[in-house]
């Protein structure tokens, strides 16, 4: 730390620490990231994070986001804090009026020719540039090195890496420096195994290492007949991955297996080997193999030195050596199977250990992230908080100022008591793990998806994984920054770590309205068996006979908006390369990938249909359909557009808009009394008032797409002012009949609210608001009342839903709207339209044939057309 500024501070932004585990926390490293109101900083350089005396802490400040006027409204800072057992600290972000003078550099990196060098203050790092290996920089030669990971194949061959790409996040920095290094595993016949990714983090003034080590198989499922079953061809199975750590010299090393135990010092070889969660249901038919069995040995963890045996349920284990380095994998147990063994030459730390008795299989598109912290030191006590770290938090009236997250108001409001069921010990998120031990590499952070068992009998359950369903990876993030309550921002990594590695379909060899997208949940009240966290399974007989194919990512389940706020507050490049990937996917799947045969097939899905039921007033003639997916499709561009900031975004949601509604359509046309085929039109809504706001804070609210959209969205709003009611109230108009569709109420509320400030007429707004009131109030009691309220898909809904009603209660009465209203031409087409437009598009696509593409797009529909494409063009 260094003296306080000299400079006149402006206005300041509370951070604040809460220790909460009993640990002095000594220099520890945290990121945070921070919302800013529009215009109050107009660049990084303003900034400086002070403690509570005024002592300004070296922080990286790093811009993540910016207002329409260029000013900031996130950043993202990194820094390291001390703070007493069970103690709390406030730290101000400052705001000063002008930029104080550079800060000495705390860190740096030098590249030479075979390696980077980084000092870190405490300590000087080498990192090998020809693969992911990291050694402290002694006075000797020799030191303790964590050396370059080993995989071992199912044959027992043994891959060598090749790193391809490295990159390194600054040259200098004052407090957090990294080094990324992606390429992949070669066999001994030089064919790629598999890719991945190692990320080493250093700190200043700092022995510590953070180490991100990521497996991904970039291949694809074949998913022979629409099923994703385990055992795919395009699976890849191996036996072992693990790192080794050298000890320049013989010592002795010591284990805490569990936090609050003694420790336990290895008096020879020892082993520690987590091979179930340990939880009651270790043995869930949750992790049953691509042969439908489940193998997992024994409940828990075993550790042995030869001369002492011990047991337990759940490892998360701090392991030291009197050589020079502490280790700590990150939520070991949760991830199982892990391993370590040591003698007094080396630890090696099983990422997917052998001892586990089992092939490891990485499925098609499938990634596996593994984290561990390191300290390079003599103290046994360096990681002692790396079980729990410390987690900033902000105000919630703090955020709400600056007006950085939509419809967020820090005033409690009804559903808070309902959402808060999702921490309950008993019933809550993590409860739900245990029922089906949510746990293991592959599972652990998805959440059970306990609803679907609602209609079996005598306490039965379905397997049945979430995906993400309704985002709630937004909605913990949201209740985190509403309510400060850590346990929502735990949930909320977990959830992210899976989606990003597991749920995302991380492959471009497949099937373009596939590749980069989001996999369905468990198909609705059937087991998952052996499709894991995919749709569908070749076991799986919804009717008790017939398979249902043609599962995989579909444009109706896409959900972004999470990751982007995970990467806004984190910084997490693995949520920020999602949203851009899933962005990439679901555009794809919407606007297709420009083949003749795919125009052909537009043709006779969409164009011959409209022909037939054309009738003298015309038909609707939109392009897009009115449901979640093109809502999803919205909101996934417009989160684009936050890390971005490209126009382009903003005019393609614009234009998805215009294809998809219009002010002038005859809403009996719609269908709404068909509620199981049409109640997805409020997801859709909803990403409109999303546009909107998007475009109230560019300012851009007097142009004609603003004015078009808003609307077209009154229009639709009138109507469910008028004539929408809950949707049980028509309970024989559904599948299924449960609390699920009171959940789906909300939105209802939560489009009205936002109408009700903009329609033109005072008393249209005032029926608007009374209405928004009514559907607020009905879900409420209903769920109040309801023994299903728990469920995890109404608590999604509820959360994602969470705030419009605290938000619009909190403004002042709206003034008149001015519309000005300018909507051109008409929804509707008459057959001569129809034809004269299907030509046009058909001649289009010819001009612009390719028969490679052509060929491309058919190899994945006809084995007889993939030996044509392979022939002609190669694999590839």
């Amino acid at each position: 730390m260094t003296e306080g500024p000299t400079t006149q501070t402006m206005k300041f932004v509370p951070i604040t620490l809460q220790e909460r585990q009993g640990i002095h926390r000594t220099a520890e490293p945290l990121r945070v990231g921070v919302p800013l109101a529009e215009g109050v900083v107009a660049n990084a350089g303003l900034l400086q994070l002070q403690d509570e005396d005024g002592t300004v802490i070296p922080a990286d400040i790093q811009v993540t986001a910016r207002w329409a006027d260029g000013s900031l409204r996130w950043c993202l800072l990194d820094f390291s804090a001390s703070v007493p057992a069970l103690g709390v600290k406030t730290l101000q972000l400052v705001i000063l009026e002008t930029a104080p003078a550079a800060p000495p550099v705390a860190l740096s990196l030098q590249e030479q020719k075979s390696a980077f060098i980084i000092a870190a203050g405490a300590a000087r790092f080498r990192l090998d540039a020809s693969h992911p290996a990291v050694s402290l920089l002694a006075d000797d030669s020799d030191s303790v090195a964590l050396q370059c990971p080993q995989l071992i194949i199912a044959n027992g061959d043994s891959c060598t890496v090749q790193v391809e790409q490295t990159d390194v996040s600054a040259q200098k920095a004052q407090a957090r420096l990294s080094v990324s290094q992606q390429g992949f595993f070669a066999t001994p016949t030089n064919e790629s195994f598999c890719r991945f990714e190692s990320r080493f983090t250093f700190f200043a003034n700092s022995t510590r290492v953070r180490w991100e080590f990521t497996l991904h198989n970039p291949r694809a499922a074949q998913h022979p007949g629409g099923l994703w079953d385990l055992g795919d061809p395009g699976s890849v199975f191996f036996r072992q991955l693990s790192v080794g750590i050298h000890l320049p010299s013989p010592g002795s090393t010591h284990y805490q297996l569990e936090a609050g135990q003694d420790w336990t010092t290895a008096t020879a070889n020892a082993e520690l080997l987590q091979a179930s969660s340990g939880g009651e249901h270790w043995d869930s038919r949750n992790h049953v193999n691509h042969q439908g069995q489940v193998t997992l040995p024994f409940r828990g963890y075993r550790f042995g030195d030869g001369v002492r045996e011990q047991s337990g349920l759940r490892a998360s284990p701090l392991v030291f050596s009197s050589a020079g380095v502490s280790i700590h994998p990150v939520q070991f147990w949760q991830n199982f199977p892990k391993a370590i063994t040591a003698t007094p030459e080396s630890i090696k730390l099983q990422l997917f250990p052998e001892q586990a008795g089992n092939l490891f299989e990485l499925q098609g598109g499938e990634k596996k992230t593994h984290r561990v912290w390191l300290d390079f030191s003599a103290n046994r006590d360096a990681l002692a908080g790396a079980r729990a770290p410390l987690v900033a938090t902000l105000a919630a009236d703090y955020i709400a100022s600056t007006g950085c997250m939509q419809h967020f108001a820090a005033q409690p409001e009804p559903l808070d008591e309902l959402i808060a069921t999702g921490l309950d010990p008993a019933r809550g998120f993590s409860a739900k793990r245990e029922i089906i031990d949510e746990y293991g590499w592959r599972h652990f952070g998805d959440i059970f998806a306990d609803h679907e068992s609602l209609y079996l009998k005598n306490g039965e359950l379905f397997i049945s994984h979430y995906n993400n369903q309704y985002d709630p990876l937004y909605g913990f993030i949201r209740q985190f920054l509403h309510t400060g309550n850590p346990a929502w921002m735990e949930l909320a990594n977990d959830l992210a770590g899976h989606v990003t590695d597991i749920d995302i379909y991380h492959t471009q060899a497949d099937r373009a309205e596939y590749n980069g997208g989001l996999f369905w949940h468990t198909d609705h009240y059937v087991d998952a068996f052996t499709a894991s966290h995919r749709t569908y399974s070749r076991q799986q007989k919804p009717n008790g006979v017939d398979v249902t194919g043609g599962g995989g990512p579909g444009g109706q389940h896409c959900y972004s908006h999470g990751l982007l706020l995970h990467y806004f507050l984190t910084g997490a490049e693995s949520s920020r390369a999602a949203v851009l990937e899933l962005a990439q996917w679901i555009g794809q799947l919407y606007e297709g990938t420009g083949t003749l045969v795919e125009q052909l097939i537009r043709v006779k899905s969409q164009t011959l249909p409209r022909l037939k039921s054309a009738s003298n007033g015309g038909v609707l003639n939109h392009r897009y359909p009115l449901d979640r997916g093109v809502g999803n499709y919205i909101n996934a561009v417009l989160d684009t557009y936050a890390i971005t900031a490209e126009p382009a975004r903003l005019q393609q949601a614009e234009r998805i808009i215009r294809g998809t509604v219009h002010p002038q359509d005859r809403i009996a046309d719609r269908h709404f009394d068909d509620i199981e085929g049409t109640w997805f039109h409020t997801v859709f809504f909803q990403a409109v008032i999303r546009f909107l706001t998007v475009k109230q804070r560019q300012h851009q609210t007097d142009d004609a797409g603003y004015r078009y959209a808003l609307e077209a969205l009154l229009h639709y709003a009138q109507w469910m002012a008028d004539a929408d009611s809950p949707y049980l109230q028509h309970a024989e108009k559904l599948d299924y009949p449960n609390d699920t569709w009171t959940a789906q109420d909300i939105r209802k509320a939560n489009i009205l609210y936002f109408a009700s400030c903009h329609a033109p007429q005072p008393e249209l707004r005032q029926k608007m608001r009374e209405r928004a009131d009514y559907f607020y109030q009905y879900v409420c009691q209903q769920l109040s009342a309801s023994d299903t309220r728990h469920f995890a898909r109404i608590l999604a809904l509820l959360m994602q839903n969470h705030g419009p009603h605290g938000y619009y209660r909190s403004l002042p009465p709206p003034a008149a709207a001015v519309i000005n209203a300018q909507t051109e031409g008409s929804p509707y087409a008459s057959r001569g339209d129809l034809l004269r437009q299907a030509v046009l598009e058909t001649l289009r696509a010819l001009l612009r044939l390719s028969p490679k593409k052509e060929l491309g797009w058919l190899r994945f529909r006809s084995g007889l057309f993939q030996k044509i494409y392979t022939r002609l063009y190669g694999h590839h």
